[in-house]
């Protein structure tokens, strides 16, 4: 089985990684942004991306703070977002 460690993004406290999924945490994902000066990859290649892992306790006090959005495609032929801000157990 594949195990190691990984930093929480924000308070740095170590998650034991599963399979690419951590224990108590939750993986996030860029291909980059066009408006990053840091981080903006050839959209056409699409084989890099950055990747970072938030704990639980972390996401939730972030969530209560009301920085965290949930994005929803409400409409899927013709795309219709709703965007919230995310309060965890909604």
């Amino acid at each position: 089985m594949e195990s190691d460690q990984v930093g929480c993004l924000l308070c740095g406290d170590k998650l034991d990684m599963n399979y690419g999924n951590p224990s108590g945490g939750t993986v996030f994902t860029s291909r980059g942004n066009y408006g990053s000066t840091l981080f903006d990859p050839s959209p056409f290649a699409n084989t890099e991306h950055l990747k970072v892992v938030v704990c639980d306790t972390c996401l939730k006090l972030k969530a209560e703070q009301g920085v965290i959005q949930h994005f929803a495609v409400v409409k899927y032929e013709e795309p219709i977002y709703k965007v919230a801000t995310w309060k965890p157990g909604d």
